[in-house]
């Protein structure tokens, strides 16, 4: 009965053996392993020393997160070539990096290089400066300036801080006029400038022709210019108080 006894017990033993599945344990990226470390070990020193374990956490050796430094002039040139905004840019840009990492060619570590539309903007912005110093660098070496086109339009999209009747500061939309300069007869762009603030008896195209005035006197060009051009407007060709006018006396003979 004792034998009986002993290979019945055997018998279930090699059953249950068989019918239990074996554990295996979910795999997981280092990442998440290190965060789960750290956890742990900051839970274990909160537990062991108190509100003191501050003291222990700040000198462990932990990676920190990193920050995308890498240069984007390339993008953000394209961005302007295609003529698409910075966020839209950015957005392409950041899901590009997506694909790189789901097809291997680049390690999840690298994720942090997504590109945000903050970091997009300095970037056009850097590049249209450098753009504009480069062609600035070409026209002195060429030549002098002897003809320029000027053309100026209301822009209503402009955001500006202003603040309101509680003396709160808000951004909001305005309207403000916008004068482009071009080389002729080339048509190339030469730069763009916001009018000062008329301050009365002064008249608009006071300001504007003082402004291109400025701008010829920082390519040397006040004794070169032979051409100016721009639309018929009554603040371009009055005889008197035009812009034509105003700067043919800043000018001289």
């Amino acid at each position: 009965m004792q034998e009986q006894s002993k290979l019945q017990e055997e018998e279930e033993g090699k059953e249950s053996e068989d019918t239990e599945e074996e554990f295996v344990p979910p795999v997981q990226g280092k990442n998440r392993d290190r965060e789960e470390a750290q956890k742990l070990v900051d839970r274990l020193l909160k537990d062991r020393l108190g509100h003191l374990a501050f003291l222990v956490i700040r000198y462990l050796d932990r990676q920190r997160p990193r920050n995308n430094t890498m240069s984007i002039m390339n993008t953000a040139r394209g961005s302007i070539r295609c003529g698409i905004s910075a966020a839209d840019a950015a957005t392409v840009a950041s899901e590009f990096l997506k694909d790189l990492i789901a097809a291997g060619h680049l390690a999840p570590e690298k994720a942090y290089l997504a590109c945000d539309p903050s970091k997009m903007k300095r970037a056009r912005k850097a590049a249209m400066m450098e753009a504009r110093k480069l062609d600035k660098g070409r026209l002195q070496e060429e030549n002098r300036i002897i003809g320029m086109g000027y053309d100026g339009r209301k822009d209503s999209h402009t955001r500006t801080l202003v603040a309101d009747d509680s003396g709160k500061v808000r951004m909001t939309m305005v309207k403000e006029e916008h004068v482009t300069v071009s080389e002729e007869p080339s048509g190339r762009y030469l730069s763009h400038f916001v009018p000062e603030e008329v301050v009365p008896p002064e008249k608009p195209a006071q300001k504007i022709a003082q402004a291109l005035r400025d701008l010829l006197e920082e390519y040397d060009s006040l004794d070169s210019l032979k051409l100016l051009k721009g639309d018929s407007t009554n603040l371009n060709t009055g005889w008197r108080r035009d812009i034509h006018a105003h700067l043919e006396r800043l000018l001289g003979p």
